[in-house]
Order: structure tokens, then sequence, then C-alpha cells
């Protein structure tokens, strides 16, 4: 049985995982950051700052992170995953309490 072709943005997503999974943050940030500039989907451009605010809090830029996650959690406030994510960073920033 064959999968679906990916669609373009479903690919660049994919790409972008990878990089993360391959510990090349700041690639996975400058691609992110490139397709959200090109976005107007909010569902799409909601998991970029995902992705940005995952790619910074590995490559250990805590406060960044926060401002992405913030901006994903601006679009969608009930992003699971971001949510998730926004505590991870918290956590990393030594405030628990947030």
């Amino acid at each position: 049985m064959n999968k679906p072709a990916l669609s373009p943005i479903e690919a660049q997503l994919k790409s972008i995982q990878t990089l993360i999974q391959a510990a090349k943050f700041n690639d996975a940030i400058t691609l992110s950051e490139t397709l959200l500039a090109q976005s107007n989907d909010k569902k799409q451009q909601a998991e970029l700052w995902y992705l940005v605010a995952v790619a910074q809090r590995y490559d250990k830029q805590f406060p960044k992170a926060l401002v992405s996650i913030n901006q994903l959690l601006e679009l969608e406030q009930n992003h699971s995953r971001g949510n998730q994510e926004q505590g991870y960073i918290h956590l990393a920033l030594d405030q628990a309490s947030q």
C-alpha cells in the first residue's frame, strides 16, 4: 500500500522536524522563520512557531523560545503541544511556578 504524497507544507514541516532531530537547530529555526514569512495560514503558522520554539529550547535559547511559544499561543491559545512546550521552557528557565 502506497502512502499518499505529502503536500509541500507537510514536506517542509517534516524537513524541519528532521533538522531538529539531527540537532541542526539553527537550520530548523531559519527554515521555519522563512516559511512563517511566506504563510498566511494560521494553522501552518502555529505549527511553525511550535517548531521554532522547540528548536530554540533545544539550542538553549530559552528567552527566545518563550517569545516564540507566546506567538504560537496568541494564534491558538488551546494548542496542547504549545502549552506543554511553554511548560518545558519555564522549567528550563527555572520558573516552575509559571
